[in-house]
């Protein structure tokens, strides 16, 4: 949750680079969920902080962008 929100009140945009090695999707944390609605809503006196996340690289190992909690997420 703190990663998602730190320095929410200057940061405009988070670019955040990292997968997972499984072909089963993750769900949030409730603190996961929590933390990216507060940046998004809340960020930036409620201008909110724009997030901005890789597909991934895994599509040589039949992965999906699809099939990951982070990369899917439409917030």
């Amino acid at each position: 949750m703190d990663m998602y929100q730190y320095r929410a009140d200057v940061v405009s945009v988070q670019n955040t680079v990292w997968g997972h090695g499984s072909i089963s999707q993750q769900a949030f944390t409730l603190l996961q969920d929590r933390g990216i609605s507060n940046a998004v809503t809340l960020g930036r006196q409620g201008r909110g902080v724009v997030m901005v996340r890789a597909g991934g690289d895994g599509r040589g190992f039949m992965l999906n962008a699809n099939d990951d909690g982070y990369a899917s997420d439409p917030r």
